[in-house]
């Protein structure tokens, strides 16, 4: 749920605080799949996945904060992801096309479930960028109580514009 969007000279930027539930596939923004091959993110930066159906993994506060983001992406969730950010947690992505600060995504039959709890931040900018990102053939719950704010300087000129949580599929 966006609370308050809004438009200015530097672009877009929306700011969430809210629970989002059970999102169906949908179509919006499949392009983007295919650009972000190309860019670096971190990799499983919260630790490694365990074995069995829908592992969970918890992110803790990190000194960096996680200036490369938190992404678990198809070959390292097979089974799908619990995915849980703490509430001390920053994610503060570095700035770039394309850098989502949480990025899931699974080819398994398997869902995703992530919790950003009371307190999270998440922050990005840069052209095309998502705050949370997730992509499953199955359903996908975000639970949010964080606080993301996404800032788009190209003001979504270019067709994708910047927004707190997608769930793009192919």
């Amino acid at each position: 749920m966006i609370k308050d969007g809004k438009r200015n000279r530097r672009g877009t930027s929306a700011r969430t605080k809210g629970t989002v539930r059970r999102f169906k596939p949908n179509a919006i923004a499949a392009a983007i799949l295919s650009i972000q091959a190309g860019a670096a993110w971190a990799n499983q930066e919260c630790g490694p996945v365990g074995p069995g159906l829908e592992p969970e993994v918890i992110c803790e506060s990190d000194i960096t904060e996680y200036a490369g983001g938190i992404r678990y992406l198809e070959g390292d969730i097979p089974n799908g992801l619990r995915l849980t950010v703490k509430p001390e947690v920053v994610v503060n992505r570095d700035p770039g096309l394309f850098n989502y600060p949480i990025d899931v995504a699974t080819e398994g039959s398997n869902g995703i479930s992530i919790d950003l709890a009371d307190g999270a931040t998440i922050t990005a900018s840069g052209q095309s960028v998502i705050g949370v990102k997730v992509k499953t053939h199955r359903d996908a719950y975000v639970d949010s109580g964080a606080n993301i704010t996404v800032e788009d300087p190209a003001g979504g000129f270019d067709g994708s514009p910047a927004a707190a949580v997608s769930t793009p599929v192919k």
